[in-house]
């Protein structure tokens, strides 16, 4: 009897240990994006290899933003919400934070400078949208392109950023 009692527990035991392994027993970490803002008038967003940020799967990423002009700030939103600052004008430094980006079109810029530095990228099937200043931000002459991600004219060394 106490032998069967013995079987029986530790078959549950070893279920367990089993359940746990299948369902959350590790947890891989976040996928990690790059962001840059400056100097001058570039702003990026790409892969750890460096690859610029085109679609992504939905999901939670590591974003880390390098703030190289006090005169930027990074956003980071999608299409149609509120916009994240993840950082601020007047700040320089590296900031790390997590997201969940959901299927859609998101985009990242400097909001004082907004139709000038942006970038957009698709997540799930969302293919990456046309070149257009983000949601929200102001109108004006100048410009950005989906394919450059960056100013698009103002920059003084004449560099965007990209290779």
């Amino acid at each position: 009897m106490i032998r069967s009692i013995l079987a029986v527990g530790t078959a549950v035991v070893g279920a367990l240990v089993l359940v746990t392994a299948g369902f959350g027993g590790s947890t891989a970490a976040p996928t990690t994006l790059k962001g840059t803002v400056g100097p001058g008038y570039t702003i990026n967003l790409t892969t750890a290899n460096g690859q610029r940020v085109k679609t992504v799967k939905a999901g939670t990423y590591r974003i880390t933003v390098t703030d190289q002009s006090g005169q930027h700030n990074f956003m980071l939103g999608k299409s149609g919400a509120t916009p994240q600052q993840l950082t601020q004008v007047g700040w320089k430094g590296t900031k790390t934070i997590t997201v969940k980006l959901t299927n859609g079109t998101w985009s990242y810029f400097c909001a004082p400078h907004s139709n000038q530095m942006f970038g957009k990228f698709g997540v799930g099937g969302a293919a990456s949208a046309t070149a257009a200043a983000p949601t929200g931000a102001s109108k004006g002459s100048g410009g950005g392109s989906d394919d450059d991600g960056d100013d698009d004219g103002g920059n003084d060394d004449g560099h965007d950023g990209h290779s």
